[in-house]
């Protein structure tokens, strides 16, 4: 997705700070629960933590979504994460690519 957009903006000629990301949010949390469940590992248990229990290397604010506004002002918007997820893990367990640059 994010190459396909990238490609887009180029031909475009697009200009200034532009946040590439599927629509929707989530957690990271989120995130490992839906890519267990797209893989059908739902029986494998992951847990919360807060952001301070990371222990990220640089210091994290609570909640930092990027939003995809400045795509949508210029026509262009990129499909939910659910559903790029679903085709990435599709791709991943195929072993094959089936990105085209067209």
């Amino acid at each position: 997705d994010l190459a396909r957009m990238i490609r887009d903006l180029v031909r475009m000629d697009a200009r200034g700070t532009l946040h590439v990301t599927n629509e929707g949010s989530c957690s990271w949390f989120e995130f490992a629960q839906e890519t267990l469940r797209q893989a059908g590992r739902d029986s494998v248990r992951v847990s919360p933590i807060t952001t301070a229990d990371a222990c990220r290397p640089a210091r994290r604010p609570p909640y930092s979504v990027l939003s995809p506004a400045s795509l949508n002002t210029l026509g262009l918007r990129m499909r939910p994460w659910r559903d790029a997820l679903r085709a990435y893990l599709r791709e991943l367990g195929d072993g094959q690519s089936r990105v085209s640059y067209d």
